[in-house]
């Protein structure tokens, strides 16, 4: 028998464990092979080591989302859990994490996808202002939102206040102002 201690210093224990153990009792019915106790901020794992370590790198997922984001759905806990296929995954851990501009309420990331969205980032990173202007469909306000909820997550911010100018009668020409 092998054990395990899981640190969870860098977590909300309430967000981790669920509201009454909620979301510990869907761990420990996950891995009914395992003893598992929760100590304060710490998490004993007891059990073979096989099945230790499946455990540890699903609970390591979790912590490393609930520190990226802070809250975790149930609903959600349990589809990270019961899930190996490689969305699930791939939302846990990116490839290139500085692309990434921000995480939705799911864990699933926003990034800039076309080159023109890049550049747009790489210009909002450089500059104050940035207009961007073109065809309907291009990303535009899907990188302008992202980028300013990037920006209040990250505390540069203290609000976001959303204004659209009528350039012309059939037309909106809608931008984003950062107080």
């Amino acid at each position: 028998m092998t054990e395990a201690i899981i640190n969870l210093e860098t977590v909300n224990p309430i967000e981790f464990f669920g509201v009454n153990n909620g979301k510990l009792d869907i761990l420990k019915k996950k891995f009914p092979l395992l003893k598992i106790l929760s100590r304060g901020k710490q998490l004993k794992l007891s059990g073979a080591p096989e099945q230790i370590e499946p455990a540890r790198e699903k609970i390591s997922l979790i912590v490393s989302y609930l520190e990226r984001n802070g809250h975790m759905s149930q609903q959600y806990f349990e589809q990270v859990l019961g899930g190996d296929d490689a969305e699930i995954i791939d939302n846990f851990q990116e490839k290139n994490p500085a692309e990434v501009l921000v995480f939705g309420p799911n864990g699933k990331s926003v990034r800039a996808r076309t080159a023109n969205q890049k550049k747009l980032v790489l210009e909002a990173d450089r500059n104050d202002i940035v207009f961007a202007i073109g065809p309907a469909g291009t990303g535009k306000t899907y990188t302008a939102v992202a980028l300013a909820v990037r920006a209040l997550k990250n505390k540069q911010v203290k609000k976001l206040s959303s204004h659209a100018l009528l350039w012309k009668p059939e037309k909106v020409l809608a931008f984003y102002l950062v107080i």
